[in-house]
């Protein structure tokens, strides 16, 4: 089964609202605020120990340097990851769906990778494990992606006994060239 669909803006915020479940709307667009104040809280206990003359001025400068640096690599981590996901943007989505699992653009998810289905504010969502930093928790497809609300219904069923069947069983890895399985 092929899937192609265009993602509106709209649907990519829905999408994002969905994947932070349990957290209130007015607090969705503060993501931020808890690395920004541990950066805080590091850069000041770091200037404090420097104060005390416990480190001395070179040790301060090369452990903000550091932290700086790795807070980069997490941002840029997150970011790249966020890319695999089709609602990383608005623009045109294919996914290929077969008895080995979903292909998107770049990532194939195998069933086992799923942890479950459901329908849920016009997506059909297939649930992932515990999101990694900067993933989704799960892969978000429009109702209106599917001609007909039957076509939707058997969609369900199938990832319903695929996820079943391999539950634990994968993970997700690059695609190869076409679909999976050929």
């Amino acid at each position: 089964m092929e899937l192609a669909y265009r993602m509106t803006a709209h649907e990519c915020r829905q999408c994002q609202r969905l994947a932070q479940p349990g957290v209130p709307d007015e607090l969705k667009g503060l993501s931020y605020l808890p690395g920004v104040a541990a950066t805080i809280l590091v850069v000041l206990a770091l200037a404090w120990l420097a104060g005390s003359g416990v480190i001395g001025a070179d040790a301060f400068g090369l452990a903000v340097a550091t932290y700086g640096l790795g807070m980069c690599v997490v941002a840029v981590r997150a970011r790249l990851l966020r890319r695999l996901h089709p609602c990383r943007r608005p623009g045109d989505v294919r996914l290929t769906i077969d008895s080995g699992g979903v292909t998107n653009d770049s990532v194939h998810y195998r069933w086992g990778a799923f942890s479950g289905v459901s329908e849920h504010g016009g997506f059909v969502l297939l649930r992932r494990g515990p999101p990694a930093a900067g993933t989704m928790a799960h892969l978000a497809i429009p109702a209106r992606a599917f001609a007909t609300a039957e076509a939707r219904g058997e969609f369900v069923r199938l990832a319903r006994t695929n996820i079943a069947a391999r539950s634990g069983s994968g993970a997700t890895v690059p695609a190869v060239s076409g679909p999976p399985g050929d």
